[in-house]
């Protein structure tokens, strides 16, 4: 399939091609490269950090004003390279892009241009890492590959149903999530199959022949020949064979480190090396599965993205695969090799002439009843999981943390679409979200969720007496009304009916006596426990949650999780040195993770014992496989309390770099430096009081600047710079939540104490401990709130 160098363009011309394009990127990133632009450049946004920049735009972290919720914001670059067509590329990348609504493709939310007329786009911000990064810090087995790249394939898919080739797919552009589902972005590069039935009038590609477009180390052979023409879907299916091979072996086939017209000369001609050459222990259908993905001529590749996942798909239920030779001894040796005594047996009496067709028959028959059987366990298996994974998400719904379970509801909502109950989360998830931001319309979406499916598999009355819910809160009465009545005439009958019911309300107290009646109707639908257990804990109805929690231990698999939710209830009902024998009890367990030792030192805190808590988060963040910046910042308290302020400093440190400048961790460094500073300059280390007094302004500059529209924020950054305006905040706290009335108060109290007025301090931090918040209200996990455990410290440096 190789060919000869005269039928491409000369390796200078490609050589010219590749250094011109890395002359302009270069020129392109150098703009602006380190200042934000300015507050009121980008109507209707407010940046608050930089995350990366390429050939044509620069990407920001921001916060939309009108939502008040983070995005991701793509501006084109100022610089006098930007040619005609590379507006019209960055325009064509937000016309295309917004046309993909897809749960692994990054959604376009808003577009617009900047004050100095330069095109920019919003959308979602996805907290996670670049597929690179995600292999080197996750590690992932072939079987968790193989269903993140699964994922991506329906992501090309649906592009592809849209007529719409990537043409650079590469780790930059597909970020994994904290639930390892991938999220494919920046169609920047993007060309059309066929013109799109619209008025659009940017043409269906920007490249002409003998133009190279995409990154050298994914092209492949009909990008690097230079030929537009031939570019399709194919052309992606071979990037993604590509990025297999690489997340795999930790290489690609061709490297650009040499020459680059050498690297584009070795795409069109090498045979790629055998990914089993690098890695032996790589399985011999999965190997076939990638060098079809990234054969030289398309033909010769997967057709489809499709047909790339349902290959992989039967690699993962050990079928036989496509992508292997399709010889006989193959796949006779795929179907049987689990029987090879069965086989003797028939081969025995066949060459005896015993009856060797008809056990023959009959053995091939029961193995196909055994492969039914199995690959029905299979299903039966994953959808358990998704229905736990769903228990999850929802207690994280409803304790108001929407951005954290989206991308994982609409995933399960799609890929198991028989789970009533993913479509009831769904529902919720748009009305919740129009809730939280104030938008009826998207409020309004909720409802008609169940409309725009054909079969919906719900359980009868089920959705309708959400809907009902929904429509009351819109004040619809009428279409309330009418939703009620079904409902009403179609009750719940079995235990898993009464379960899903569970999800068909926005009423806690009314979800737990639904998944109460499932354990009444089955007492073995452990499915039911869990979701009475999870409620329950939500909304501090303990006793009730430890009744559900004791049926999970005792009849559950992996009773650890149990043991240590039990410990957390012990936590929450003040019972420290029982919740620390069960935390400990849970960390014995082999399946026992670092939240056994994470909960294990929130005890301890609770009990101030501040040496035991640093052990455990200590030990927790070991255990936490490289994603620790939690269990650091919880140990950030006992640290700073016991003396050690650069741990602490550098804890806060961490977190302030990962969720920008508007936080409570940039709050807490900003008092924990002013204090070293003081304390440096007492010892005679002014160079080290000056250092840290500076760090203190900037960090307190950049909070003030990012917090400038959150009314809370604000006005807790404003106090510790300006001591005066902390009875500004005070008089805010008489109608706030708990939680705001905890920060407040004990903010306010530092700001009193950095000014002088102890006797004020002091009264504002017994407010703080008033408020009995020693955990965090809002939190999806188990979490400490640090302010109340601050605060008690600071009554005993502040005696009367």
């Amino acid at each position: 399939m190789g060919t000869s160098t005269k039928d491409h363009p000369a390796d200078d011309s490609s050589r010219d091609l590749v250094e011109a394009a890395a002359r302009e990127a270069d020129a392109l990133a150098s703009v602006c490269k380190d200042q934000l632009p300015a507050a009121d450049e980008i109507p209707g946004f407010e940046i608050t950090a930089e995350l990366g920049r390429g050939g044509m735009g620069v990407v920001y972290e921001a916060i939309q004003l009108s939502t008040k919720r983070p995005v991701a914001l793509k501006v084109m670059l100022t610089s006098n390279l930007a040619s005609s067509p590379t507006h019209k590329r960055f325009q064509r990348e937000i016309e295309w892009a917004a046309r993909l609504q897809h749960p692994n493709i990054v959604r376009v939310l808003e577009s617009g241009q900047t004050r100095t007329g330069q095109p920019f786009y919003a959308m979602d911000l996805i907290h996670g890492t670049s597929l690179d990064g995600w292999r080197t810090t996750r590690n992932p087995d072939d079987c968790l590959v193989t269903q993140v790249f699964r994922q991506i394939c329906a992501a090309l898919r649906h592009a592809h149903e849209a007529d719409i080739v990537h043409r650079d797919l590469k780790p930059a552009n597909i970020l994994i999530d904290e639930q390892d589902v991938p999220h494919v972005l920046d169609f920047g590069l993007a060309k059309a199959l066929a013109p799109p039935n619209s008025t659009d009038k940017v043409p269906t590609t920007l490249s002409g022949p003998g133009r190279v477009v995409g990154t050298l180390r994914y092209l492949s052979p009909e990008q690097a020949d230079g030929s537009s023409a031939c570019v399709d879907q194919r052309t992606d299916v071979y990037a993604l064979g590509i990025l297999l091979f690489e997340v795999l072996t930790g290489t690609v086939p061709f490297s650009n480190e040499e020459d680059p017209s050498l690297c584009m000369r070795r795409i069109r001609e090498d045979q790629p090396p055998r990914p089993s050459r690098i890695v032996p222990r790589i399985n011999r259908d999965l190997e076939a599965i990638v060098l079809m993905a990234i054969e030289k001529h398309p033909s010769d590749r997967y057709q489809s993205a499709a047909d790339f996942a349902d290959d992989l798909l039967r690699y993962e239920q050990g079928q036989p695969v496509l992508a292997r030779s399709p010889s006989a001894f193959y796949w006779a040796r795929k179907r049987l090799a689990a029987h090879r005594r069965a086989i003797a047996t028939a081969a025995l009496a066949t060459a005896l002439g015993l009856g060797g067709w008809w056990i023959g028959a009959t053995w091939y028959g029961q193995r196909a009843e055994q492969q039914r059987a199995r690959e029905q366990a299979l299903h039966e298996h994953n959808l358990r999981q998704a229905r736990h994974k769903l228990i999850h998400a929802q207690d994280v719904m409803e304790a108001g943390q929407l951005r954290r379970v989206r991308a994982i509801i609409e995933t399960l909502a799609l890929q198991y679409p028989e789970l009533p109950e993913a479509w009831l989360m769904l529902a919720q998830l748009r009305f919740r979200d129009g809730q939280a931001q104030g938008n009826t319309e998207l409020m309004a979406e909720g409802p008609t969720i169940f409309r725009q499916l054909r079969d919906y598999p719900g359980v009868p009355g089920a959705d309708n007496n959400l809907v009902a819910e929904m429509y009351t809160i819109l004040r619809i009465p009428d279409m309330a009304q009418n939703c009620a009545r079904f409902a009403a005439a179609h009750p719940p009958e079995t235990a898993d009916d009464w379960y899903v019911w569970s999800y068909a309300t926005l009423d806690a107290d009314q979800a737990a006596r639904w998944a109460a009646q499932a354990t009444t109707r089955d007492p073995t639908n452990m499915l039911a426990w869990e979701r009475l257990a999870r409620v329950c804990a939500r909304h501090d109805a303990y006793a009730d949650a430890r009744i559900a929690i004791a049926q999970l231990i005792e009849h559950a698999p992996q009773p650890a999780r149990w043991i240590a939710f039990d410990a957390e209830i012990r936590c929450r009902q003040g019972d420290f040195a029982a919740a620390i024998e069960q935390f400990t009890h849970a960390a014995q367990y082999a399946e026992a993770n670092f939240r056994a030792y994470r909960g294990r030192g929130i005890a301890y805190l609770c009990q101030r014992n501040y040496t035991a808590a640093i052990a455990d988060f200590t030990r927790a963040a070991e255990l936490a496989n490289g994603d620790a910046i939690w269990e650091r910042y919880f140990c950030a308290t006992p640290w700073w309390i016991t003396g050690d302020i650069e741990s602490a400093a550098q804890a806060y440190r961490s977190v302030r770099g990962q969720r920008g400048a508007a936080s409570y961790a940039s709050a807490r460094l900003f008092i924990l430096l002013t204090e070293a500073s003081q304390q440096y300059a007492d010892q005679g280390r002014e160079e080290d009081a000056q250092a840290a007094l500076a760090e203190a302004n900037e960090v307190l500059a950049a909070a003030r600047v990012v917090a400038a529209n959150d009314t809370n924020m604000r006005m807790i950054f404003n106090c510790l710079g300006a001591p005066h305006t902390a009875h500004e905040l005070v008089a805010t706290l008489e109608d706030a939540t708990k939680e705001q009335q905890c920060a407040g108060y004990y903010y306010a109290a530092e700001a009193a104490a950095m000014s002088g007025e102890r006797q004020q301090a002091r009264d504002w931090f017994q407010k703080t401990v008033e408020t009995h918040l020693m955990f965090d209200p809002s939190a999806p996990t188990f979490d400490p709130m640090n302010e109340w455990h601050l605060a008690l410290w600071r009554l005993e440096q502040l005696p009367e």
